[in-house]
C-alpha cells in the first residue's frame, strides 16, 4: 500500500510531540537523568534529539512548518502473512431432519508489516530556536517493522434443519479464537537538514529500537443464520447473515498500562458489524452446475469509512465419485488509512486535527480449483 500528498494541516512531528506530552510535567527533557525525561530509545526521544520537536513551559511542540505546499508526505507499507487451521470435527443426522456438527480447531498465524514514512518540508520559526535551523529544509525518514507469530484454538458449532423437501434453515456459532502471540516491533527515525545559509549539517540517525512483546489475544465471536430454498430440480438459492462483534476483542499482556490503553483503543475504534451472503446454484445437467455469489462485509470501524463487496462465479462437475469445481471471486474494498493519529489532548489539536487520511480502493481477483474424491 502506498499513498502520498501535500499536507497543509499537520506534520508527523505533531504526532511525536503529542506522544512526548504524555510525559509532562518533566522539567528539562534533554536531561536523561531526570526521572520524568523522555525514555531513551522511544520515537518521541528520537524526534527530540533530531530537533523535530522542542519544549517550552506549555509542553512539547513541533518545530516544522505546515505552510501550503511545503510539507510533502509519503507512506509505503508492505504486508504479508497467513492464517491456517487444523480441524477435528464430528457430525450427526437425526431422521434426515436435523443435522448437527461441531469441531475444535488449532489455529496458527504469522504476519509481517514493513513500513517507511517520509516527510519533506521546512522548519518553523519560534523563540529560542537555534539559528542553524531557521527556515531550514528538512527530510525525515521513519521506518518500522513488525513480525507477529503465534497459535491458538477455537470451537465451531452448527445445525441445519430440513423443514421440508425444498426448504432448510441453518445456524452456526464460531467461538473466539484464543491466541498466544509474540510480537517483535522495531522502529527508527533519521533526519536530514538543509540550512538556509547553505552550510552542512550531518544527518541525525538512530539505530532501530526493538520492542518485543508477548501477549494473549481473543478475537471476536461470530454468529450466523441462514436459509436455503431448493428450486425443484433447477438448483437452489441460499442467504446467510452473520453478526460479528469486533468490540469484544480482548488483549492481555504483562504490561497493565498497555492493556488499559489497548482496551480503550478497541472500544474507540471498533464496532459490531453484519455480513450478508447470497448464493445461487443452477443445474445445467445432472453432472454440471453453475454458481454465483455476492458477499457484503459490514464496517467494523468507528469513525472510518469501509466497504468490502465480493462477487463470485463458479462451475461444478460431478461424475460418479469424482468432483471438480472451478470458482472465480472478485473482492472490491474501499477504506481509509492514516499514517499517524494525533490525540484530542494535543495542545494544537484545534489546528492539526487527528491527522491525514487516504481513501484506498483495492480489487482482488482470484481463481480457485478443487478436486474431490469420495470413497
Amino acid at each position: 500500500i502506498e499513498y502520498s500528498g501535500s499536507n497543509n494541516t499537520n506534520s508527523f512531528t505533531d504526532y511525536t510531540a503529542d506522544l512526548a506530552n504524555e510525559y509532562l510535567p518533566n522539567g528539562n527533557p534533554a536531561n536523561n537523568n531526570n526521572q520524568n525525561a523522555l525514555p531513551a530509545g522511544t520515537l518521541e526521544r528520537m524526534s527530540y534529539e533530531n530537533f523535530l520537536i522542542d519544549y517550552d513551559p506549555g509542553g512539547y511542540f513541533s518545530t516544522t512548518a505546515v505552510n501550503p505546499g511545503s510539507n510533502f508526505q509519503n507512506n509505503r507499507v508492505f504486508n504479508s502473512g497467513s492464517q491456517s487451521e487444523f480441524n477435528l470435527g464430528i457430525a450427526t443426522n437425526h431422521s434426515n431432519k436435523l443435522y448437527l456438527g461441531a469441531s475444535i480447531s488449532i489455529a496458527s498465524i504469522n504476519y509481517t508489516s514493513d513500513r517507511e514514512f517520509t516527510e519533506n518540508g521546512k522548519t518553523r520559526t519560534y523563540s529560542g530556536q537555534d539559528p542553524t535551523f531557521v527556515n531550514a529544509g528538512y527530510s525525515l525518514d521513519y521506518r518500522s517493522y513488525q513480525e507477529t507469530r503465534g497459535s491458538g484454538f477455537n470451537a465451531k458449532f452448527g445445525a441445519v434443519y430440513r423443514a421440508s423437501a425444498n426448504f432448510r434453515l441453518g445456524a452456526s456459532f464460531i467461538s473466539p479464537t484464543w491466541y498466544t502471540l509474540n510480537d517483535e516491533f522495531s522502529e527508527g527515525l533519521d533526519t536530514r537538514y538543509t540550512p538556509a545559509n547553505g552550510s552542512f549539517i550531518a544527518p541525525y540517525t538512530n539505530d532501530d529500537e526493538l520492542y518485543p512483546t508477548d501477549y494473549n489475544l481473543r478475537t471476536p465471536y461470530r454468529a450466523n443464520l441462514g436459509a436455503a430454498i431448493i428450486l425443484s430440480k433447477i438448483g437452489l438459492f441460499s442467504a446467510d447473515v452473520e453478526y460479528v462483534d469486533y468490540a469484544s476483542i480482548k488483549f492481555a499482556s504483562d504490561n497493565q498500562t498497555a492493556d488499559i490503553d489497548m482496551r480503550k483503543d478497541i472500544r474507540n475504534d471498533f464496532a459490531s458489524a453484519l455480513n450478508l451472503r447470497l448464493g445461487l446454484e443452477a443445474k445445467v445437467t445432472s453432472a454440471v452446475q453453475l454458481r454465483a455469489g455476492y458477499n457484503i462485509q459490514g464496517n467494523p470501524y468507528k469513525g472510518s469509512d469501509y466497504a468490502a463487496n465480493t462477487f463470485s462465479a463458479g462451475l461444478g462437475y460431478r461424475i460418479n465419485n469424482l468432483s471438480f469445481d472451478l470458482a472465480f471471486t472478485s473482492l472490491a474494498t474501499e477504506f481509509t488509512r492514516s499514517p499517524y493519529t494525533i490525540s484530542a489532548d494535543y495542545p494544537d489539536y484545534g489546528f492539526t486535527g487527528s491527522g491525514p487520511r487516504a481513501t484506498l480502493k483495492n480489487i482482488n481477483n482470484n481463481v480457485f480449483a478443487t478436486i474431490g474424491l469420495r470413497f
